[in-house]
């Protein structure tokens, strides 16, 4: 009697523990969903601040721009990188 009981509550354990896993699993979908949706948001603010800093360079610091251009180079870089980022966790979730 007490070996049934014993094994009724560890196979009420593993199913515990199974619906955890699955819960988890849904959770960090969503937090890469979030991630996902996030950065492509993110991007925007900085291609804005981008120009407005370029226009101001443009007209109050001509002696800086040749950083200001390393700098835009290096932004642009950057969004390229997060595009290409973007497109191969796209790919990695329609794989599987």
């Amino acid at each position: 009697m007490v070996w049934r009981v014993t094994m009724l509550l560890l196979l009420l354990l593993l199913l515990l523990l199974l619906l955890l896993l699955m819960m988890v699993q849904h959770l960090l979908m969503l937090l890469m969903l979030m991630k996902m949706i996030i950065s492509m948001l993110s991007l925007l603010p900085v291609m804005i601040i981008e120009r407005m800093l370029w226009l101001w360079l443009l007209l109050r610091m001509p002696l800086l721009l040749p950083l200001w251009m390393q700098l835009c180079t290096a932004l642009a870089v950057f969004r390229q990188e997060c595009r290409y980022r973007m497109a191969r966790l796209v790919a990695h979730e329609c794989e599987g």
